[in-house]
């Protein structure tokens, strides 16, 4: 069997054209973009879509060359996802799941070669899809550990599957599914059944309507005593086999998922338009820490104040980027954090937008973000009562101890603990919270 599959490896000579490949996938991009709000509105599955990438050769990107496939990586699977993503996010999920399952089979030793090589004929030479079904109504993910309800009975005729699989992506269109179940034997084996979509005693339910990827077709599949081949038994397992997973499965599962957020996500609104200068990361000390070590109180607040006077100034930016993107800060690429921290970015949607003020840095700890912050708490119920916004501010926003400090190092810090600003366009003054949150016609209902 592993013989086998590094035959078909070792075949693939000639790689996908990149060039060509991503110019088909941009080919398709303005058919999907134009079909795609009528598909989220009425629910309906992209059928064309699919008839459109296999008519462009795309549906079998992942497919060994061996096999009539193009061979394509995961770089270039990657990419050719996040531009399907960007016209129609529910095709490229559905797509993705599809890629993932033939660049596994065509790199994994257990998976039977003579399957995998009518998996990838079926999706040359007509289109066929393929995705797996794991979570059920009880179970969940199986990830998370337990046994399916979804049983596979051995018998003289083939396996006779029975159970109910949720979140079954791209069922609609799907020519095989491959089934996570459980057998019946005295001492039950776990893995996956080769399913052919159609056969009696399969029926799809048409239960997903949810508010994004409505075109996936994410809906229930039942499997009712359905006879499935003896030899279309894909991996059988005693459950505790199955407690490391398939690495390239699990790499290629994030990177392809991810390229499609790649190519949905793009900057809507910075969080400095909902509330300019808004508080973010905070140092917290318990009352015990700060008088029993009030040294070392002392000299982490310090730290922190000179930390944030260095990152207020712009020419500072991109040495801060560069020290705090390895593995064990941060463990973001360099380039991302410029952006972020220097203003100059990429908007998601071609465009280059510059603001030196993106994002800004200020050591003091204002006591009018606390009363604003209880505000809310007692908007929505989480506080009862009265409630002496200005003494609960001052009893943990300790801004009179960081306006020693930032006098200590020669720093300007101001005279007041309390200023007025906005918050989604509504004014806040920190004087009046409690007309405030009478202002807000949304909250708990009492």
């Amino acid at each position: 069997m592993v013989a086998a599959v590094e035959s078909i490896l070792s075949r693939q000579t000639a790689p996908a054209n990149e060039d060509e490949v991503i110019a088909r996938a941009l080919r398709l991009v303005p058919a999907f973009a134009e079909r795609a709000p009528l598909h989220d509105r009425d629910r309906s599955f992209p059928f064309q879509n699919f008839q459109d990438l296999f008519e462009a050769g795309l549906l079998s990107l992942t497919v060994p060359i061996a096999l009539g496939g193009h061979g394509a990586g995961a770089g270039l699977t990657a990419r050719v996802l996040g531009i399907i993503a960007e016209a129609d996010p529910s095709t490229a999920l559905v797509l993705a799941m599809h890629y993932i399952q033939h660049f596994v089979m065509a790199r994994h030793q257990e998976y039977p070669p003579r399957l995998a090589r009518k998996l990838a004929r079926d999706s040359v030479e007509r289109g066929a899809l393929i995705n797996t079904f794991r979570v059920e109504p009880a179970l969940g993910s199986p990830s998370r550990g337990g046994l399916p309800e979804t049983i596979a009975r051995r018998t003289e005729t083939g396996w006779r599957l029975s159970g109910h699989k949720i979140y079954s992506t791209g069922a609609p269109i799907l020519s095989w599914y491959s089934v996570w179940a459980k057998t019946d034997e005295a001492e039950p084996r776990l893995g996956l059944f080769l399913v052919q979509a159609g056969l009696p005693g399969i029926s799809i339910v048409e239960t997903w309507d949810h508010l994004g990827l409505r075109a996936s077709g994410s809906h229930d599949v039942v499997f009712d005593d359905v006879v499935v081949p003896l030899d279309h038994e894909i991996e059988l397992r005693k459950p505790e086999d199955w407690r490391v997973q398939n690495p390239t499965q699990a790499l290629v599962h994030a990177a392809f998922v991810g390229a499609i957020y790649d190519g949905v996500g793009f900057l809507h609104i910075l969080s400095k338009e909902i509330w300019d200068g808004h508080p973010c990361c905070s140092f917290a000390a318990s009352r015990e820490f700060i008088t029993s070590a009030p040294n070392s109180f002392a000299a982490l607040t310090r730290a922190i104040v000179d930390a944030t006077a260095y990152a207020s100034k712009a020419d500072n930016r991109k040495q801060i980027a560069e020290a705090i993107a390895p593995a064990n800060y941060i463990n973001a690429p360099v380039t991302v954090l410029e952006q972020v921290l220097t203003g100059t970015y990429a908007d998601g949607l071609g465009g280059v937008k510059t603001d030196p003020k993106r994002v800004d840095f200020d050591p003091f700890p204002w006591q009018s973000f606390a009363v604003w912050m209880l505000t809310q708490m007692k908007r929505w119920g989480q506080i009862k009562g009265d409630v002496d916004y200005k003494a609960v501010a001052e009893q943990i926003y300790l801004a009179t101890d960081t306006r020693k400090v930032m006098t200590q190092m020669g720093l300007t810090p101001p005279k007041d603990s309390y200023k007025s600003f906005s918050v989604m366009g509504k004014p806040f003054d920190p004087t009046k919270p409690d007309d405030y949150v009478a202002s807000f016609k949304i909250k708990k209902a009492s």
